[in-house]
């Protein structure tokens, strides 16, 4: 089997979306992936509970297989730590995502941040998540916005650390307001390779591509390479 440029087709790419988010978060970067990439999948969580949304992860890893790279979003790292304890996969991706080591968790556990499952107003989501979009932009993400009963503000999960074990990279988002850049650095610190983008919470909405060139890197590099 080979790739569109007749060479060996790229791991799979799996993209799972944070809290109150849906796979649609993601449609403009799926654009812009490697098309020699075997196949790339945003999932879909129900937000029933922890353990629905990680089951949907798990199935869509089964259904990938193991070579796949496996990226999650803010709440989205989470269920991907949990799957991962369990799973030999590619290379773990953590975008602006809870990713503490056990002398961290218990300062993120105390950390100021949005901790109730409801949506959020328009402007604490449009101040927390979606900084970098004009307000147009903003008011149409968050009209997608879902509630979800299980409070993504908990530490449900972050006791795995599959990073310790599987090829992992940290991407900071430098400009976040829902989880602070300094904190992020210092999860980054974690992970095998690390990368940061200028962008607010949303990097698939207001820097699509550069963060699909670090997708497309570690796809095709096994790691974040600098910009030329």
């Amino acid at each position: 089997m080979t790739g569109r440029s007749g060479v060996d087709p790229l791991s799979p790419l799996l993209l799972v979306h944070g809290a109150w988010h849906g796979a649609w978060c993601w449609s403009e970067v799926m654009g812009l992936i490697d098309p020699d990439c075997r196949e790339v999948v945003a999932v879909e969580l129900p937000f029933d509970s922890v353990a629905s949304d990680v089951a949907v992860v798990r199935q869509a890893v089964q259904d990938l297989g193991g070579d796949t790279v496996v990226c999650g979003h803010s709440y989205g790292g989470r269920l991907t730590s949990i799957v991962a304890s369990t799973a030999d996969l590619a290379h773990l991706i953590y975008l602006a995502a809870p990713a503490p080591n056990a002398a961290q968790l218990q300062a993120y556990a105390k950390a100021d941040r949005i901790r109730t499952g409801d949506v959020p107003s328009f402007d604490i989501a449009w101040q927390t998540f979606f900084s970098e979009c004009t307000r147009a932009q903003a008011q149409a993400a968050w009209a997608r916005l879902r509630p979800m009963p299980s409070p993504p503000g908990t530490t449900i999960g972050l006791e795995n650390r599959p990073w310790e074990r599987l090829p992992s990279t940290y991407i900071v988002c430098l400009r976040d307001h829902a989880l602070k850049p300094d904190v992020q650095q210092q999860m980054a610190r974690n992970m095998r390779y690390s990368a940061s983008i200028d962008s607010d919470h949303s990097p698939f909405l207001t820097a699509p591509k550069d963060l699909a060139k670090l997708l497309n890197d570690v796809l095709r590099h096994g790691r974040p390479r600098p910009s030329r």
